[in-house]
């Protein structure tokens, strides 16, 4: 081995073919997360506050928080999943 050869890579460690690998979309930010958790937070309280002030308003017992609370959960899946289909 003489001093000229230098080092010989395997083929798979070419660069470009590296990089063809990496994802070219971006990655979401902090502030695109903080959001993410705070929609999440406010459609659920939303539909919890909803379906308890129904509730108290029919005299339904906790029926309606409890659909409120699907609703919102629903709601929140939705708002996330429209923000991360950007990112996948």
């Amino acid at each position: 081995m003489g001093a000229d050869q230098g080092i010989v890579l395997p083929d798979w460690c070419d660069n470009a073919r590296i990089g063809d690998r990496v994802s070219k979309k971006p990655s979401p930010s902090f502030s695109t997360l903080l959001g993410m958790g705070v929609a999440t937070a406010l459609c659920i309280a939303v539909g919890v506050g909803g379906g308890y002030w129904l509730d108290r308003t029919f005299h339904t017992g906790v029926l309606l928080t409890f659909v409120g609370l699907a609703l919102g959960v629903l709601a929140a899946v939705v708002v996330v999943y429209s923000d991360v289909k950007s990112f996948l």
